[in-house]
C-alpha cells in the first residue's frame, strides 16, 4: 500500500510539472501572438492615417490663400474670402457675372511640404455646411455646384473634380455635412479654360489645390470646414431637409435644373451631374 502511494504521488507530480511547463509555453505563445496582432495593428494604423490638406481642428492658415477671379480674363465676377469659427471655417462668398469669364475662385498658394504624395490615398473627403434650405418658394436655393482643383509639379494643367454643395437643414441652423471625391475623379485637365483629354494628375507630386464655383449666375456662400486626404474610400448619407411645401421642393428642383443646364451648356457636365444627384438626394 505504501509503495502504491508513493507511486501515485510521484505520478501526480510528474503530470503537475508537465501541466506546468504546458501552462507556461501557451502563455509563451500567447505572448507572442499578441504581440505580433498588436504589431499588425500598428502597422495598419500608420498606414490609414488620413492627412488634413486645410482647415480641420488646427484651423486655416489665410496667409496661404487668395482669391482669383474671371477679371484676368475680362469678367466682372467677385471673390471674397473670411475665416470665421476661431479660424476653422473658410468663407467663401461673392457674385457670379456670365458677363465674361463666369468664375470665381480660391487658391492655395503652396500645400504644406509640397509636392505631396497622394498616390496611395483613395481619395479626399471636404467638410462644408449644407445651403441653408430657404423660408419658401420664393428664396430657393440650389445644390452649388463646385470644383476642387489640383495642381502638380510636373505638368501645367490642373485637374478637377466636380461636387456640389448640398441642401440641408430647416432654414434655421446650419448642417454640416462631407463629401467624399475619389482620386481617380481627379480627370479633367485644364490651363486657361483649354482642356488636355490625354493628361493626367501626377498623385505622386501634388503641389497645389483651389476650390471653384463657376457658371452659377447670382450670389453665393461656401463654408468650408477642412480637405482631407484619406486612405479609404467613404460614403456619407445627404444631409436632412425639412420642406415646408410640396411648392418648396418643386422650387428646388427647377432651380437646380436651370442652373444646372447653363453649367452643362458649358461643357461641365460632370458638374451639372454632381448638382442634380444632389438635389435628388435632398427630395428622395
Amino acid at each position: 500500500n505504501i509503495v502504491g502511494f508513493l507511486k501515485t504521488r510521484t505520478e501526480h507530480a510528474s503530470l503537475a510539472a508537465t501541466m506546468r511547463r504546458f501552462s507556461l509555453s501557451f502563455s509563451l505563445l500567447t505572448l507572442t501572438l499578441l504581440t505580433a496582432a498588436a504589431n499588425i495593428t500598428v502597422d495598419r494604423g500608420l498606414d490609414s492615417v488620413d492627412l488634413t490638406l486645410a482647415g480641420g481642428p488646427l484651423g486655416w492658415d489665410g496667409g496661404d490663400w487668395s482669391v482669383v477671379v474671371d477679371g484676368v480674363m475680362g469678367g466682372k465676377s467677385s471673390g471674397d474670402m473670411t475665416f470665421e469659427d476661431d479660424g476653422t471655417t473658410m468663407v467663401f462668398s461673392g457674385t457670379i457675372s456670365l458677363d465674361g469669364g463666369g468664375f470665381s475662385s480660391v487658391r492655395m498658394r503652396a500645400l504644406p511640404s509640397a509636392p505631396l504624395d497622394l498616390s496611395r490615398y483613395a481619395g479626399v473627403v471636404l467638410e462644408v455646411e449644407a445651403r441653408p434650405l430657404g423660408w419658401s418658394a420664393d428664396d430657393a436655393a440650389a445644390p452649388l455646384g463646385m470644383h476642387l482643383q489640383f495642381e502638380d509639379s510636373t505638368s501645367s494643367y490642373d485637374y478637377s473634380s466636380a461636387f456640389a454643395v448640398p441642401i440641408g437643414g430647416d432654414g434655421v441652423g446650419t448642417e454640416s455635412t462631407e463629401i467624399f471625391l475619389p482620386m481617380g475623379s481627379f480627370d479633367r485637365a485644364s490651363r486657361f479654360g483649354f482642356q488636355c483629354n490625354a493628361c493626367a494628375l501626377d498623385k505622386t507630386s501634388i503641389s497645389s489645390m483651389s476650390l471653384y464655383v463657376l457658371f452659377q449666375k447670382g450670389a453665393f456662400e461656401v463654408r468650408v470646414r477642412s480637405v482631407v486626404a484619406v486612405r479609404e474610400a467613404a460614403s456619407f448619407s445627404a444631409p436632412s431637409v425639412a420642406f415646408r411645401s410640396t411648392d418648396q421642393l418643386v422650387a428646388l428642383l427647377r432651380q437646380t435644373v436651370a442652373a444646372g443646364s447653363v453649367v452643362y451648356d458649358k461643357s461641365y457636365s460632370e458638374m451639372c451631374i454632381a448638382m442634380y444627384w444632389s438635389a435628388l438626394s435632398a427630395v428622395v
